[in-house]
């Protein structure tokens, strides 16, 4: 009587066949290429691909994030310097400070009163002006910083006259030298 064969698999890495039938057993030996561990192409691509799609979502929300922390920085800036101007006119018969350069840099000396710095620095808690040029932090704005081509670049820049329409003479609201 005639037996069916039947087919017998080994583990994956290397497959053999075995047959069995009325004329005996046979073994046919073959090898697998693939290898059970590690990445198809088709899976590395697919998790190269998800990969790329969310840098390509994250990339916009990481430059939101920096400008609201520009402005948040820049803000922060502005408000502690109206503040310490505020306490300066306060203190001086409400008089701004100055007179001052046109534009303004984040550093201040002694050996140049028309700096920002050189007149606020009791007021902003920094240290007292010196022969030596001290770059003042709070006297930056943070988005300017990342984006100038100098370090000695000017930082903010105050208007040095004033002329209301209709008078007939100009204000000069951070003082005049004479």
């Amino acid at each position: 009587m005639l037996r069916r064969p039947t087919i017998v698999t080994a583990p994956r890495r290397r497959q053999s066949l075995s047959v069995q039938g009325a004329e005996g057993s046979a073994s046919i030996a073959g090898d697998d290429r693939r290898s059970s561990c590690g990445f198809t192409l088709v899976e590395l691509i697919a998790v190269i691909a998800t990969i790329a799609i969310l840098v390509a979502l994250a990339i916009p929300t990481w430059s939101r994030v920096r400008h609201s922390l520009d402005v948040q920085g820049t803000v922060n800036s502005l408000r502690a310097l109206g503040q310490a101007i505020s306490l300066y006119s306060v203190e001086h018969g409400e008089h701004l400070p100055g007179p001052l350069w046109t534009g303004n840099f984040a550093y201040y000396s002694e050996r140049d009163d028309r700096m920002i710095g050189y007149h606020l620095w009791p007021y902003l808690e920094l240290p007292e002006p010196t022969q030596q040029n001290y770059e003042a932090e709070i006297l930056t704005n943070p988005a300017y910083l990342r984006m100038r081509t100098s370090d000695t670049a000017q930082v903010y820049v105050f208007t040095d006259r004033l002329q209301k329409e209709g008078l007939p003479f100009v204000w000069h609201p951070w003082g005049r030298r004479d």
